[in-house]
């Protein structure tokens, strides 16, 4: 699909895409996403736990409902000093306080025989700051936050 990936903002500063709710538009994102990253000099594997990371959220939305077609997740990443800060929007804010408390649950990792459930745990992993919140317009945001600078 032709468009489903939009950058809608795209300068020195900051990247903000649109993502349709398909699985296939996340691989172009995340492309876009590291090749904004490269292009400000972040690189190697401060670049490859962001890829992840967003990898990881953007799937987790679509494949559990969060988005659709018809309501796309909105991806925004900025470098601010040394981190990089990533938000990811989408607009089903009633899952923030389970996704909240999963989070919180989510520092030892799974069981070795789980099929799933390593999402959260890897996403705390690589991610220094992790926050999962509502916005005032009811849309649920995963705000991450990664140091790429010593």
């Amino acid at each position: 699909m032709a468009d489903d990936v939009r950058s809608i903002e795209n300068t020195q500063e900051r990247i903000t895409l649109v993502v349709t709710g398909a699985l296939e538009a996340v691989p172009k994102a995340r492309h876009m996403l590291a090749r904004w990253l490269a292009r400000r000099g972040v690189a190697g594997a401060a670049a490859e736990a962001i890829e992840l990371v967003v990898t990881e959220v953007c799937n987790n939305a679509i494949e559990h409902g969060c988005a659709s077609r018809t309501d796309p997740l909105s991806l925004c990443a900025q470098i601010q000093g040394e981190d990089v800060s990533i938000d990811v929007l989408e607009s089903n804010g009633s899952l923030a306080a389970p996704l909240s408390k999963a989070l919180d649950t989510a520092e030892e990792p799974p069981e070795a025989i789980a099929e799933r459930g390593r999402g959260l745990f890897l996403i705390r992993a690589y991610v220094d700051e992790v926050r999962i919140d509502e916005t005032s317009e009811g849309r649920l945001r995963i705000h991450l936050r990664k140091r790429i600078r010593a």
